[in-house]
């Protein structure tokens, strides 16, 4: 007869379940909640880099609207600093889906 993959037991002081989860379900459960935590941080890398290349096309599309009425934009800075914002969350993308996996 083979072992479930667990088995519920009560505790005598809160009358709780408590789950006994066996060796091979157990290192199953760490390996998915570490990739979860895992794809949490690269949702948020993800997300930092989209309103980054949002911030930088809006600027980019006032910098040629100012250009096209003949006036000077004075961004450039602020520009060169989105862009590598948005270099450095893409690099940092490439390297946690490299070192995750995910």
């Amino acid at each position: 007869m083979h072992n479930p993959p667990f088995r519920l037991v009560i505790s005598p002081t809160s009358q709780a379940p408590i789950a006994k989860l066996s060796a091979p379900l157990l290192l199953w459960f760490r390996m998915a909640t570490a990739a979860f935590v895992a794809c949490i941080e690269l949702h948020k890398l993800m997300e930092a880099f989209a309103k980054t290349v949002s911030e930088l096309n809006r600027m980019q599309s006032a910098q040629t609207a100012a250009l096209l009425r003949g006036e000077d934009f004075t961004f450039e800075e602020q520009i060169a600093e989105a862009t590598r914002q948005r270099d450095n969350l893409k690099y940092a993308i490439l390297k946690h889906q490299e070192e995750h996996g995910c």
